[in-house]
């Protein structure tokens, strides 16, 4: 069918062939595009996609390094969480204090080709880390569905795909550098 036909038949097209208002799309929504409104002046709300998780951080530094990191870490004030993709629905990144975001800390830092391991940073997101990883001649098992979500997210959420003999992106770790105000642990 042609697209004028079709759109003859829906009956968005007039008789002369001129478009018509299409159901839907011609009365703007009056319903609120955020739970939080932005006020000039005061921090800009972050919220998460479901909208069920919103903050308004004081602080929302963006680290380009693991150095940088370190150094937020310790001259940050109050409760300090860490933000990738934002997908999450639970109450694991709101804070009104300091907001890190990961988006900066990305990348494959190391590999190894003898145990086909690699190193990468927590702000990576997965559909960039399928590339990154083929780069160096490996790949992840198995991937979620929602490719744009953090992979240090992934990790604390939980986040899998499916079939019985894959795991979480959690069970894919095995060592973690956790950065605190103390510097680099390794577990």
């Amino acid at each position: 069918m042609k697209r004028r036909d079709f759109l003859r038949s829906t009956g968005a097209l007039g008789a002369t062939g001129a478009l018509l208002a299409l159901g839907g799309c011609d009365q703007p929504s009056t319903e609120p595009q955020s739970p939080i409104a932005y006020e000039p002046g005061k921090p800009v709300p972050w919220i998460n996609w479901a909208g069920n998780q919103s903050c308004q951080p004081q602080h929302r530094p963006a680290p380009a390094s693991i150095d940088e990191l370190v150094s937020v870490l310790k001259t940050a004030k109050g409760t300090v969480r860490a933000v990738g993709a934002g997908h999450s629905f639970s109450a694991v990144v709101p804070t009104d204090d300091t907001l890190i975001a990961t988006d900066l800390l990305s990348g494959v830092i190391d590999h190894d080709p003898v145990t086909n391991t690699a190193q990468v940073l927590s702000g990576t997101r997965l559909h960039d880390l399928g590339y990154r990883l083929a780069d160096i001649g490996q790949a992840l098992p198995n991937m979620p569905d929602m490719a744009y979500l953090a992979l240090g997210g992934a990790i604390v959420n939980c986040a899998h795909a499916t079939g019985v003999n894959f795991g979480s992106m959690g069970s894919y770790v095995n060592s973690l550098r956790l950065a605190t105000v103390g510097g680099i642990f390794v577990g």
